[in-house]
């Protein structure tokens, strides 16, 4: 059965994480590209980047952990990463930029909002991976006790039962 609580929980750090700081970088790429000076109301979009990421983190996270033992590659941070490129083209040419920005289509800021995106959602993809480990790695109930137990324990600290290496 798919671990949807770890995939929400995966899928809203690396959003948030992956909104604040893309938001911010776009702003940044934005006024460089645009010859602007950066000013200090840049950094102030790192809140709704921040909300624009956990909506996104939540509903990719969720879809990372239904799909998980199907993605290939063999380290949740590669399926992380494939799971990313496959969402950053879906939302990049489906939703945001078909719908939103149909006007900036040939323009150098379509172009460069293309590259950003594709390196942030690579970054979203890492931390997903990495977060999907993270909250994995932390606990399991001792199948005799059904107390928690650390996730890579032999013994059950509180019964003695000799534990089996968990499969993912």
């Amino acid at each position: 059965m798919a671990d949807l609580g770890k995939g929400l929980k995966a899928g809203a750090v690396a959003g948030v994480i992956y909104g604040a700081v893309g938001e911010v970088i776009k702003q940044i790429v934005y006024s460089l590209s645009w010859g602007d000076r950066i000013y200090y109301y840049v950094f102030f979009s790192a809140i709704p980047g921040a909300i624009y990421g956990l909506i996104l983190g939540i509903i990719i996270g969720l879809i990372f952990a239904v799909a998980y033992k199907s993605l290939p590659g063999t380290t949740s941070i590669v399926k992380g990463l494939i799971i990313s490129i496959f969402s950053w083209l879906i939302f990049s040419f489906l939703f945001q930029y078909i719908i939103i920005y149909y006007r900036f289509y040939f323009s150098e800021r379509y172009q460069i909002t293309i590259i950003a995106d594709l390196i942030l959602f690579i970054f979203f993809g890492f931390l997903l991976g990495v977060f999907w480990d993270k909250f994995g790695k932390l606990q399991r109930k001792c199948p005799k006790c059904h107390r928690v137990i650390p996730k890579d324990a032999r013994l059950c600290p509180y019964c003695g039962v000799t534990l089996e290496k968990e499969q993912e």
